[in-house]
């Protein structure tokens, strides 16, 4: 019981509430009517001034809302935001295109009957969304907002803020959306719009109210706080209004914003694709219009390039970029001359609080504070986490990642445009989210085009000899109509020439005037032979560069010596050498002198060509006062090695300008190892008998024998006893063998023993082979002994 008591109750306070609205509503509306007549009188008036700001003249069948001087509506209820809204400033004043397009939107049109009980749906181009409701209707969208039945008179914005719009878990089922009947344009005032925009629809003729945006009360009064349980609605519904005329085609200038903080970001290099819909800041939530975007990384909540389709047609231009195709801009008219400064502020209004299951309102407020129109304008929000989407007022369009997007076309100085979200709490604790706003601005300029033409041509001798100047006469010439500004030479040294400063040189020359001719000179110095290819460049502000190539060979004389001959001789034996002197340069080279340095195991015995030998130096001297290009001379040199050893011969050629060369010749000299030996025995023996072989052995050469080793045969009718010498003996058999005699100077000798005993008689044959290093072959020596018996 005490239940149902309390529900009773709670639905007598409703009541109650309702009536007590509607009262005021319909007090507003009378209002609203007498300064509707009061406003179609005056539409060609003069601006009225407020704190000496010029204010919008009042559209014509509209009331204005008085300021915070005069009385004002919904003052006295309390706040369903609290005060986190009192110092919101509602809506834009209209001077101009805007208050055409969104006239019709922020004044809500006034019912002259009562809502029937049952909904009505009325539908204008297809705006109901896909939940069944329309949204509350604004200079964004074209649907009527939704009111409760008691609604007959013109609906305040404070009154209606604080419904959830197109949320039917918040209202009862004995609601309604009030049904409208459709504006008559006819009688509206027209506008001029500017060259090349769209014109926009004029407001309605019936009575309207009109928020005034210097009051500071809110806009949302005690009206709007609706109870916590309320019965739902089914499927309410309202008839959409027809929406504002397109706004221009995107263009791709941008301004950016500049001044206090809270001011609107600046525009992103690239923008979304226009929405499809008729009006200028109509939008809806359809997601098969949507471009996919690229969901921005967590800590950045204004990410760039967030619009493909945009991003696809425009690439960013680095410096030194070539653009490919001819523009297509023209000057535009004098208003866009000079400073274009549209400054946008964004401010986000949220209550203080809200509870979990019941609908809130946040409010985003775009205000152009600048002094020209800012276009393009695009309002950027996301739904807060731990919150749940029930609609937005304009309808948004929402991107893949989730992002709203509010199209607002162009915001005039001194303009406001409001979009709010409905959002149902999910989860206890802070909720929030950061909105953006981006925008273009037009800006134009005229001048004069000239060209400056850089002519460029230097010169210099086709040949150049060695270490030498190369002197570059210079004549550079503007033959354009307009003046080359800081004109300058450019020189990269190539290989052949240098300069003392670098192979880099710059030579600023100043702005040279139309016609205007100057003549330099550029001096380099001739470095190393061969053809050289200079480059000289000359170039100028606004990329205004010229080339011009020179040709020239560096010649030089070019020494080079050789010798020809044996390199291994014998003690004694004269050996003769051919020396060459050639010049394989370009240029005759001069005052050739020849100098060949014998080494001490050599000695000079004579030579060609007016050789002369210095015995002091040990050297032989040849002079040539000149040797032409590409000319060779030789000279014959004969020596007698004196000395066994490594020997060289060095032959060296000087000529002017430095010119040098040298080679070196060596010479092994060697002695020749000649062994003599001689054998000799006792002879006769009888049988029984002792005897004794000697082999001396003479070297005499000139040359160290090395390795000598001596081998004795023994005959079959003798028998070898024992054997001495210089080596250990070895006797095999009949075979005698000494150790090989590592070394047997020249002119030396040495002697080796072998005895023998006699076993048979007759002639017996000794043989002795002796061998070296030296000798290719063993030398073989027999010495005869005759054995006898004396029986």
């Amino acid at each position: 019981m005490k239940r149902s008591a309390n529900r009773l109750m709670a639905r007598f306070v409703l009541l109650c509430l309702a009536v007590i609205f509607g009262a005021i509503a319909v007090a507003q509306a009378q209002r609203s009517f007498q300064s509707a007549k009061t406003a179609e009188e005056d539409v060609a008036a003069e601006p009225d001034r407020v704190d000496g700001q010029v204010q919008p003249i009042p559209l014509a069948g509209s009331d204005s809302i008085p300021t915070s001087g005069d009385a004002s509506w919904g003052t006295g209820g309390n706040r369903a935001y609290g005060s986190a809204a009192d110092s919101a400033t509602v809506s834009p004043q209209f001077d101009d295109q805007n208050a055409g397009s969104y006239a019709a939107n922020y004044e809500e049109p006034a019912p002259t009957t009562p809502a029937p009980a049952a909904p009505s749906i009325k539908t204008v181009a297809n705006e109901v969304d896909d939940t069944g409701y329309a949204p509350m209707a604004s200079r964004y969208s074209d649907s009527a907002t939704e009111v409760d039945d008691y609604a007959s008179a013109p609906v305040a914005p404070a009154a209606s803020a604080g419904y959830d719009y197109g949320d039917a878990s918040q209202y009862e089922s004995g609601y309604s959306a009030a049904q409208y009947e459709p504006s008559d344009y006819s009688a509206a005032p027209t506008y001029d719009e500017p060259e090349g925009q769209a014109a926009m629809l004029a407001p309605p003729t019936t009575a309207q109210l009109r928020m005034d945006p210097q009051s500071t009360d809110s806009q949302y009064s005690a009206a709007a706080e609706t109870p916590a349980e309320m019965p739902e609605l089914e499927e309410p519904t309202a008839p959409a209004t027809e929406s504002p005329a397109p706004l221009d085609n995107y263009t791709d200038n941008y301004a950016q914003p500049t001044g206090p903080s809270g001011f609107g970001q600046p525009s992103y290099d690239t923008l979304p694709p226009r929405s499809d819909n008729a009006g200028a800041a109509r939008l809806q939530i359809r997601e098969d219009e949507v471009q996919p975007i690229e969901a921005p990384p967590a800590d950045n909540p204004m990410p760039d390039n967030r619009f493909p389709r945009a991003a696809a047609q425009r690439e960013s231009i680095g410096q030194g970029m070539q653009i490919a195709d001819e523009g297509a801009g023209k000057p535009g008219p004098a208003e866009l001359e000079g400073p274009q400064t549209p400054s946008l502020t964004v401010e986000k209004l949220a209550p203080q609080e809200i509870q979990v299951g019941k609908s809130a309102t946040f409010t985003i407020k775009v205000r152009n504070i600048g002094r020209i129109a800012a276009h393009e304008v695009i309002l950027r929000d996301v739904v807060p986490q731990g919150t749940r989407l029930v609609n937005t007022v304009p309808p948004a369009n929402m991107s893949a990642d989730g992002e709203l997007l509010w199209e607002l076309g162009t915001v005039k100085p001194g303009a406001e445009v409001t979009a709010q979200l409905n959002l149902m709490p999910l989860t206890e604790g802070e909720v929030g989210s950061i909105a953006t706003v981006s925008f273009q601005a037009s800006a134009s300029a005229r001048t004069r085009v000239t060209r400056p033409v850089l002519s460029l041509e230097h010169t210099t001798a086709q040949q150049v000899l060695i270490g030498n100047d190369v002197i570059f006469s210079i004549k550079l010439t503007n033959t354009g109509t307009g003046v080359a500004e800081h004109v300058k030479l450019e020189e990269n040294v190539p290989e052949g020439l240098r300069h003392s400063a670098g192979n880099e040189l710059e030579y600023e020359i100043g702005n040279l005037q139309p016609g205007e001719t100057r003549h330099l000179e550029l001096t380099l110095k001739a470095d190393k032979p061969g053809m050289v290819d200079n480059l000289l460049l000359a170039s100028a502000d606004a990329n205004v560069s010229v080339e011009d190539r020179c040709q020239l060979q560096v010649v030089a004389p070019q020494l080079q010596v050789g010798i020809d001959g044996p390199h291994r001789r014998y003690l004694e034996r004269q050996a003769t050498y051919e020396l060459m002197v050639a010049n394989q340069g370009t240029a005759a080279a001069q005052d050739v002198e020849l100098v060949a340095h014998l080494p001490r195991g050599l000695k000079f015995v004579s030579t060609t060509n007016a050789g002369y030998y210095d015995q002091q130096k040990h050297a032989v001297l040849w002079s040539l006062a000149e040797l032409p290009a590409e000319k060779m001379g030789t000279v014959q040199l004969v020596t007698t090695p004196t000395e066994v050893g490594e020997h060289k011969i060095r032959f060296e050629g000087k000529a002017r300008m430095n010119l040098s060369d040298a080679v070196e010749h060596p010479v092994t000299v060697e002695g020749l190892a000649a062994l003599l030996f001689t054998v000799t025995d006792t002879d006769p023996i009888e049988v029984g008998g002792k005897s004794t072989y000697e082999i001396k052995i003479v070297n005499q050469g000139t040359k160290t024998a090395t390795n000598v080793q001596v081998l004795g045969q023994v005959p079959a009718g003798m028998k070898a006893v024992n054997g001495d010498g210089p080596t250990r003996v070895t006797i095999d058999g009949n075979r005698v063998y000494f150790e090989p005699l590592a070394r047997l100077a020249p002119q030396s000798d040495t002697t080796y023993r072998i005895h023998v005993e006699g076993l048979e008689a007759g002639d017996q044959r000794f043989r002795v082979l002796v061998k070296s290093d030296e000798l290719s072959e063993p030398v073989t020596k027999e010495e005869s002994t005759h054995v006898y018996s004396d029986q």
